[in-house]
């Protein structure tokens, strides 16, 4: 079942399945600020982690970026710093390039350093809210 997260329908949808949740990881970027939205909703109706994916692009002024891709990014990743509390957990994880599904391109992490790095967050006994992970390329 494909849900149009655009839509108010689609985000009653999440708020419902959020609740369920003790983990959740906020990857996709979802135009119009929705990752954003995605956890505020979080917020308000779980009391687990969040795991926001970001970008290197929030760091840098470099013109072949996108510009709201960019700026989505960076509001989300001080949405997610503002939020962080004892009773709600947030861990804004900062990526290089990684791989994607169909994608093996060597110079791009795989995402089961990003899942290992989520393993750790979580049984760490410390809060970590923000954490910039990248490949090492030789």
């Amino acid at each position: 079942m494909g849900v149009d997260l655009l839509t108010s329908e689609g985000l009653d949808y999440f708020r419902s399945k959020v609740k369920e949740c003790d983990v959740f990881v906020n990857v996709s970027h979802i135009p119009n600020n929705t990752q954003e939205r995605l956890l505020k909703i979080a917020h308000e109706e779980m009391k687990g982690h969040v795991f926001n994916i970001g970008s290197i692009a929030e760091y840098t002024k470099w013109e072949w970026y996108d510009k709201a891709y960019t700026e989505e990014k960076r509001s989300l990743r001080e949405t997610s710093l503002n939020l962080c509390s004892e009773s709600f957990k947030t861990t804004h994880i900062v990526v290089g390039g990684f791989q994607d599904y169909d994608d093996n391109n060597p110079d791009r992490m795989n995402p089961e350093e990003i899942v290992k790095l989520i393993k750790y967050i979580i049984n760490s006994p410390v809060n970590i809210p923000i954490v910039g992970i990248e490949k090492i390329i030789d």
